[in-house]
C-alpha cells in the first residue's frame, strides 16, 4: 500500500513531467540528434528526480532538470565517443505560422548548426527553453557573464548571417 507521501510525490512528479517533458525532449534531441535516445535520457532525468527530495529541488527545478538531462546526455555521448551536437529534424516542431516565418526559422536553425557547440547550447537553453542567464549558468557550469558573452556573440553572428 502506497503511503500518502508517495501519492503526493507521484502527483508532484506528474505535474513536472507534464510541464517539462516536451522541452527536455527537444533539448536532449538537439544535443543527441536521436529522438529515441533523447526519450531515454529524459526518462532517466525523471527517474533521478523521483529519487530526490522535492524540498531540495523545488526552488531550482528548471536548472536542476536541464543540468541532470545534460549530464546524462554527455555521459552517453562520452560512452559512445560521439561529442558532436547533431540536430534531429523530427524534434524541431514544424508548425509554421506563415511560409516566410518558416523559411526564416529554417535559416536560423541551419545557421545555429554552424555555431560553436557552447554558443549553440546557450542559445537553445535561452530561446527554446526560456531559461534565465543564471539558470543557464547552473545547467552548463559557465559563469553568468560567460553565458551573456556567448549569447551576445551567437546572436551577433545570427544577425550578420541573416542581415537583420
Amino acid at each position: 500500500m502506497a503511503s500518502k507521501n508517495d501519492a503526493e510525490k507521484s502527483e508532484w512528479l506528474h505535474k513536472i513531467l507534464v510541464q517539462y517533458e516536451g522541452s527536455l525532449l527537444r533539448y536532449a534531441g538537439r544535443l543527441l540528434g536521436n529522438k529515441e535516445k533523447a526519450k531515454e535520457m529524459v526518462q532517466e532525468t525523471f527517474v533521478s528526480l523521483w529519487k530526490e527530495d522535492p524540498r531540495k529541488v523545488s526552488d531550482r527545478l528548471p536548472p536542476w532538470l536541464y543540468r541532470v538531462c545534460r549530464n546524462k546526455v554527455l555521459d552517453f555521448l562520452r560512452k559512445e565517443k560521439r561529442m558532436e551536437l547533431l540536430p534531429d529534424p523530427e524534434i524541431v516542431p514544424d508548425d509554421p505560422v506563415a511560409d516566410k516565418t518558416t523559411h526564416l526559422g529554417r535559416k536560423v536553425m541551419q545557421f545555429l548548426e554552424k555555431l560553436p557547440k557552447n554558443q549553440k547550447e546557450v542559445v537553445i537553453l535561452k530561446f527554446q527553453n526560456d531559461l534565465s542567464y543564471k539558470e543557464i549558468s547552473e545547467v552548463t557550469g559557465l559563469s553568468i557573464s560567460n553565458v551573456g558573452y556567448l549569447l551576445h556573440h551567437a546572436m551577433s553572428a545570427i544577425r550578420s548571417e541573416l542581415a537583420l
